[in-house]
């Protein structure tokens, strides 16, 4: 049978915060360790109980607390990561950052603390906060160390060269990584990469082909001629200042004015977000924007969804078409947003309840951002009523 600790740490794992509390609880009451006070503010952050999060990630760094090998330390690593987290979720970026150094002065190989030390410094970087971006994009390379949680390129060449950002070479491939909407934020450092490449592959699937044009594309490097891969989000790193956000605007026409506002939306992402629970919404929320015109789906899960017209999803091909027949889209933190931005379209992003992503930026930023000219920020203060009362608001200013 299964010791009620990783019973919990099972329950926990599968988000079942409820049930992982209520065992904490009792082991807690029975005999105090850091790891159980570690594993209570997970499950209490789960639950979005932050105040009592608070309590036991400080209790978990408290000194004369053991370990269940009752041993002790000035300073517990993942405490003072998880202390990071709970900071960045109230955009206390400064303090998150402290915190992470803390941790990995303790373990220098913490590369959990230094993917999320990252992040804090990306969104004071994407707020105009900081001024280092190449040790933000150095950083962020913790991706590929995070065992399980990291980032794993697809590469079956095994004499690929990875790029060293200077020397010139005549043929690369640029790997991919992560999403969609990743791939489109960065895909505007193409450009700069022609520099330093005769020839440039891109790594995609059939679907995204359309993105890349301009140049070859593959599945996997041993299709292709590369002497040299560079993976897709390292290509920021090529340049210090941020290219403009609309690389693919040539692909995008413009829908005419004709007195009716047709309004596309999303209100989900795919549900393997780290940060779905947060950034998802709901449809009746969404629905209240029909007073400022017709809506349109455009995620294939929500086709069919009462209220909502159904476009043409089947590819990102079809996706651009159907956009050019709309006047903007309103959408939570997904790649629909990115691929507006890259056409250069009005978009209105709503972000998460909590833990909105680095590249928006944090609060001061207001509707603005860093990376596209044509996407609104709409800044979520953990109630997605208000979230859409401020959009409708908006969108009546701008297209009034």
């Amino acid at each position: 049978m299964a010791h009620p600790f990783n019973k919990a740490l099972n329950y926990l794992s599968s988000k079942k915060y409820d049930k992982a509390l209520a065992i904490f609880k009792k082991l807690w009451k029975e005999t105090p360790y850091k790891e159980i006070a570690l594993n209570m503010d997970s499950a209490y952050r789960g639950l979005s109980d932050f105040d009592n999060a608070l309590k036991y990630y400080l209790e978990a760094n408290a000194p004369d607390l053991p370990y269940t090998d009752n041993t002790f330390s000035e300073t517990y690593p993942k405490a003072l990561n998880n202390l990071g987290l709970l900071a960045y979720t109230y955009e206390n970026d400064v303090v998150a950052c402290d915190l992470y150094a803390k941790a990995l002065e303790v373990e220098p190989q913490y590369w959990d603390a230094l993917w999320n030390y990252s992040q804090a410094l990306g969104r004071r970087y994407c707020s105009n906060k900081y001024d280092r971006p190449a040790l933000v994009w150095e950083m962020m390379e913790a991706r590929f160390h995070r065992g399980d949680a990291g980032v794993t390129l697809k590469n079956k060449k095994k004499d690929l060269i990875l790029w060293d950002y200077i020397t010139k070479v005549d043929s690369i491939v640029v790997l991919t990584e992560q999403g969609f909407g990743d791939h489109l934020q960065f895909g505007r450092y193409l450009s700069v990469l022609e520099k330093f490449a005769d020839k440039i592959w891109v790594q995609c699937a059939d679907r995204a082909a359309v993105f890349y044009s301009k140049y070859n594309v593959c599945s996997d490097p041993l299709e292709t001629d590369a002497t040299h891969g560079v993976a897709f989000c390292n290509l920021a790193r090529l340049c210090s200042d941020i290219p403009s956000g609309d690389w693919l605007k040539d692909k995008y026409v413009q829908k005419l004015p004709n007195g009716i506002l047709d309004i596309g939306v999303t209100w989900s992402g795919n549900s393997a977000h780290g940060n779905d629970a947060y950034r998802s919404s709901k449809p009746g929320y969404f629905k209240q924007l029909s007073e400022c015109g017709t809506l349109y789906t455009l995620n294939p899960t929500e086709v069919g969804t009462k209220g909502f017209i159904g476009l043409d999803s089947s590819g990102w091909d079809a996706t651009i078409r159907e956009l050019g027949k709309l006047d903007f889209v309103v959408c939570v933190d997904t790649s629909i947003a990115h691929l507006c931005g890259s056409l250069g379209m009005k978009c209105y992003c709503i972000m998460p309840l909590y833990d909105s992503d680095y590249r928006w930026g944090d609060s001061s930023m207001g509707t603005s951002n860093v990376w596209y000219d044509s996407v609104r920020v709409i800044r979520n203060n953990g109630s997605w009523e208000q979230a859409i009362k401020d959009c409708i608001s908006l969108i009546k200013y701008e297209n009034s």
